[in-house]
C-alpha cells in the first residue's frame, strides 16, 4: 500500500477501504498479523491447529464486511458478534496487549498514511477491549465511529436472539436489509434459533425480497440454512420464488439434498 495511499480527508465513501488498497488490502493485513501471531508465545496456544488458514480468511472477511466491501468476499465470515466469535477463547488482557502490540506492527509496516495508522490503531485498541466487556471506547475517525456503531448493533441484535428477545432482535434486524450478506446471515441465525416470530420474520423478509433464497452467508445459501432448520414454510416460499433446489454451497452440496419437502 506504501506510495499510493493520499490523506484519508481526500476520499469519500468508504474511504477506509480505499486507503488499505481494497478487499486484497485487507488479505494483506490479515496475513502480515497472523504471521505475527504464529511465532508469539503468548497467543499462539490460542490457536491450537497446525495452520492459521481459518484464522486469516475469516479476520480477511472480517475487515472486508466491517469496511462494506465486495460481499463476494466477505464468505469466510463465520460469525456477526465480535463478542460470541471470541467467547471459545479464555483472553486475558496481557494476550490483548501482545495482540494490540502485534496489530500496531502490521500497520505500521502496511500503510504509510499517518491518519490511517492513527484511525486504525484506535479502531483495533477500542474494539479488543469491547470484546473483554469494557465499552467505554469512542472512536474519533467518523466513517470508522459510524461503522463500529453499526458492528455493536449487531453484537446487540445476537444477543437478542440468544436471549429469546425477539421484538428488539427484528427492530434492529430491519436495519441491515441494504447489507444482503449481513442480512442473510442474521436471517440464517433467526432460522437456527426456532423461535416463531423470528421464523415469520424471515418468512416475510423472503416474501419482500424474493432473491433472499439464493444469497449466501458463510458460502451457504439462505435455502441451505432454511433446509437444515427444517423451516418449510420457508423452504416452500424460496423454491416458489424459482431458486434451484439442486443450488450448491461452497463445499458442493445441495441445499435439498437428501430431504423431503
Amino acid at each position: 500500500i506504501s506510495g499510493k495511499a493520499n490523506h484519508m480527508s481526500q476520499y469519500k465513501g468508504r474511504q477506509v477501504l480505499e486507503l488499505l488498497g481494497g478487499e486484497a488490502g485487507c488479505r494483506r493485513i490479515a496475513q502480515e498479523f497472523y504471521t505475527r501471531v504464529s511465532t508469539s508465545p503468548e497467543l499462539r496456544p490460542l490457536f491450537p491447529g497446525k495452520s492459521f488458514r481459518c484464522a486469516t480468511e475469516e479476520f480477511a472477511a472480517f475487515l472486508i464486511q466491517f469496511l462494506d466491501g465486495n460481499q463476494d468476499q466477505t464468505q469466510y465470515r463465520w460469525w456477526l458478534s465480535l463478542r460470541e466469535s471470541h467467547s471459545r477463547f479464555a483472553i486475558s488482557e496481557q494476550q490483548r496487549e501482545v495482540w494490540l502490540r502485534l496489530m500496531t506492527a502490521t500497520i505500521n509496516s502496511l500503510i504509510e498514511d499517518s491518519q490511517a495508522q492513527k484511525a486504525l490503531k484506535q479502531l483495533f485498541n477500542v474494539a479488543s477491549a469491547y470484546i473483554l466487556g469494557d465499552e467505554r471506547g469512542e472512536l474519533e475517525h467518523q466513517e470508522l465511529k459510524a461503522r463500529w456503531n453499526q458492528q455493536k448493533k449487531l453484537d446487540q441484535l445476537i444477543d437478542h436472539i440468544i436471549s429469546k428477545r425477539d421484538t428488539e432482535a427484528i427492530e434492529l434486524a430491519v436495519q441491515f436489509e441494504s447489507r444482503t450478506s449481513v442480512f442473510v446471515g442474521i436471517l440464517a441465525r433467526m432460522l437456527e434459533s426456532g423461535q416463531e416470530p423470528l421464523l415469520e420474520f424471515v418468512l416475510s423478509s423472503v416474501i419482500r425480497k424474493r432473491d433472499l433464497g439464493a444469497m449466501p452467508f458463510n458460502g451457504r445459501t439462505l435455502l441451505h440454512f432454511a433446509a437444515e432448520a427444517s423451516c418449510l414454510s420457508v423452504v416452500r416460499q424460496i423454491l416458489q420464488d424459482g431458486v434451484n433446489p439442486d443450488i450448491l454451497d461452497s463445499g458442493k452440496h445441495a441445499a435439498l439434498s437428501g430431504r423431503e419437502c
